[in-house]
Order: C-alpha cells, then structure tokens, then sequence
C-alpha cells in the first residue's frame, strides 16, 4: 500500500513539475527509481511502471477534455460525447503507459546483471530513460496515425527535458535537446539520490 501511495505521488509531483516547478521532477523522478529498483519482480516491475507513467500522461493531457474534440470530429450529442473524450483520454494515457513499463523491465534486467556493479546503472537507468521516451514519441505517432499521418517521433509532450525551465537548463537544451536533458535529469537523480 505505501509503495502504490509513492508511486501516485511521485506521478503527481512529476506531472507538477512538468508544468510548473522542475524541482518536482528531480524529485518525483528519485521516488519513482527508488521504488522500481527494490522491486524484484518482473511482473510488478512492469505494472508498477506502467502506472507511474500512465497516470503522470493522465494528468498532463487532461488538456484534452477542454480543447472539447466533439465540435472538430463532428460528434453533436453531448451526453455520448464526455465519456466518448474520457474514454479516449483514459485508453491514450494507458496505451502510453505500456512504455512506462518496458522502461521498468529494462531496469528490472538491468539492476539483476548489474547487481554487483551499481556504477554502470547510473548509466544505463539514464539511457534506458531516453530510448523509452523515444519509443513513446513512436507509439503516440502510431497509436494516433489516420489518414494522411505522418508517423515519426514527432509527439514529444511529457518529456522530462521540457519540464527544466530555468536559464541554465535552457542554454543545455542549445546542445543535448530535449532527450539529452531527460538524460541528465535522470543521471542526475541517480548521482544525487543513489
């Protein structure tokens, strides 16, 4: 029960952090490693990622609810509407969350190669961090692809890279970009906290 309590809060701080106060992130994202390394499952491993980052999409892109899609998709009966979006934005934010997951059986067969070398995760938690965010990019792409759709990676929004902004940040996005920067946020969680 305290592990689920962390992990929605830590979805919480990180959704936070996302739009208003970075600090959160670096925190929420120490909360969030700190429970999927002690988890010695795979299938936890897997679930509990797949929540973290299910539930942080839920809270980011309930944008989704006022931008009010029914108009622009031709839909004009509004008591099938609302849960029509709701469903929509609950199967998008869980469909995402898929990736939470393989990011968490990542470090789930990372953390028990590398259990007797804890300096090499401090590389590979940040990689596997980046290459998942990619991979989500990919899946929003496909998972939302339509008539004349141009599939890519192309669907960034949620990326801890676009949650550090204060000047210094910024002039490092100038290098890294926004993967490079959820690269050191997470490096950084790990130096720091670990």
């Amino acid at each position: 029960m305290f592990t689920a309590i962390n992990l929605l809060l830590s979805s919480l701080l990180l959704g936070i952090g996302y739009e208003n106060f970075w600090p959160f992130t670096v925190l929420a994202i120490a909360i969030f490693l700190f429970i999927i390394l002690k988890i010695r499952t795979f299938s936890r491993s897997f679930l509990f990622g797949w929540l973290f980052l299910s539930i942080y999409l839920a809270y980011i892109t309930r944008w989704l609810f006022a931008v009010w899609p029914a108009e622009w998709m031709g839909l004009e009966n509004e008591p099938i509407v609302l849960p029509l979006i709701f469903l929509i934005w609950l199967l998008l934010s869980a469909a995402m969350g898929i990736i939470g997951g393989i990011f968490a059986i990542l470090i789930f067969i990372a953390n028990t190669k590398l259990r007797s070398s804890e300096g090499r995760l401090v590389f590979v938690v940040p990689c596997a961090w980046i290459i998942t965010e990619y991979l989500r990019a990919w899946f929003f792409s496909i998972f939302t692809a339509g008539q004349n759709a141009l599939l890519g990676p192309h669907w960034t929004f949620g990326h801890l890279g676009y949650s550090l902004d204060n000047k210094f940040f910024l002039n490092l996005a100038a290098i890294f970009g926004v993967y490079g920067l959820s690269w050191i946020v997470v490096f950084w969680v790990l130096l720091w906290f670990f």
